[in-house]
């Protein structure tokens, strides 16, 4: 939902705390799931995704993230939010035409699938050769 970016570690206790105060408004909510596609495109894709259908709850959620981390000199995105979940990474020439099948017939399946919202949590990503890690340093449930 939000980017960080390389960030001091002195201010993940303040992200941590604004976090918190962010989850306490929100109650649980579901996603409903709609289509695939990738970036750039499904041509040549580099990132597989799974869209989201418009959520008010969501954009509430990412809004207020946006506000609340701005005063510790996170910059708001100028791109407008757009749900997704990002599936895969693609390096190189991995897309091969029995994937891309699979991947497309995998949308129509998962089409109108309903996702829980029940807490937001805070990843540090460690880039290494064979892809991204990912950590999680804080959770904290929605309510």
């Amino acid at each position: 939902m939000k980017f960080l970016g390389d960030t001091d570690e002195s201010l993940i206790q303040n992200i941590q705390s604004a976090l918190n105060e962010i989850a306490a408004q929100f109650e649980p909510f579901n996603l409903t799931l709609r289509s695939v596609g990738a970036f750039p495109r499904l041509a040549s894709p580099r990132v597989l995704w799974v869209g989201i259908e418009r959520n008010e709850a969501l954009l509430d959620l990412q809004k207020k993230i946006e506000s609340a981390l701005k005063p510790l000199g996170f910059l708001p995105e100028k791109r407008a939010f757009s749900g997704h979940l990002t599936l895969a990474r693609l390096k190189g020439d991995h897309w091969h035409e029995n994937l891309r099948r699979f991947f497309l017939e995998c949308g129509d399946i998962i089409d109108g699938m309903k996702l829980p919202v029940n807490k937001v949590i805070l990843f540090k990503s460690d880039l290494q050769p064979g892809g991204a890690i990912y950590t999680p340093l804080h959770t904290v449930k929605l309510g």
